[in-house]
């Protein structure tokens, strides 16, 4: 199971992790192919993004949640902490480029001629 990052919303603390799941339905919640999401990630996220991904990040707790309940416990103030921890737990959920490289060069590094 990938990890989750700690994350206090809602007045409560949640773990925020994406699983295939999850991210199917912020698919369907954002009209966007997963493949698109490097544009939301590398540009500056709008609210809905936000809220969208924070929503998505927290269904493998309760998958009852709407995106509207999520939204509410977003403080505007805790918006760049919120953004970090969301790219923290994406981050997370697809490997970082260490360990994409590992997976694609059998774990060896390969030297430059």
């Amino acid at each position: 199971m990938k990890q989750a990052v700690s994350i206090e919303v809602g007045g409560k603390r949640r773990s925020l992790r994406y699983t295939f799941n999850s991210l199917i339905a912020l698919e369907e919640e954002l009209g966007i192919p997963i493949a698109n999401f490097d544009q939301i990630l590398s540009n500056a996220m709008s609210l809905k993004h936000v809220r969208a991904l924070l929503w998505a990040g927290l269904l493998h707790e309760d998958k009852s949640l709407s995106p509207e309940e999520v939204g509410e416990w977003i403080d505007i103030s805790q918006l760049n902490a919120i953004t970090s921890k969301i790219e923290e737990a994406i981050s997370l959920s697809f490997g970082s480029g260490d360990e994409k490289k590992k997976e694609t060069t059998g774990g060896e590094t390969k030297k430059k001629t």
